[in-house]
């Protein structure tokens, strides 16, 4: 499934309340298909922008970043431009 030790090892010791922040879609995929708690990263630092913890300026370079690494579908780089630019 392409998880290595460190996925895996988290996966494991995960409890049932806590939420997997993570940039590794094989990750997300499979925290999904076990039904863990799994969010992107660009998603958390939304969840921060909005109730004031992340600044919206580096939530913005963050989400170029991301991009640029190719770690954030195109999709989800525009949906978070387009709520920044809504602000």
């Amino acid at each position: 499934m392409g998880l290595d030790k460190a996925d895996a090892s988290l996966i494991e010791s995960q409890n049932p309340d806590d939420v997997i922040v993570t940039e590794d879609h094989p990750l997300i995929a499979y925290a999904t298909y076990t039904r863990k708690k799994a969010i992107q990263l660009i998603d958390f630092l939304v969840i921060c922008s909005k109730i004031g913890r992340v600044d919206y300026r580096v939530l913005y370079r963050c989400n170029q970043k991301l991009r640029k690494m190719r770690n954030i579908t195109k999709r989800k780089y525009n949906e978070v431009k387009q709520m920044l630019s809504s602000n």
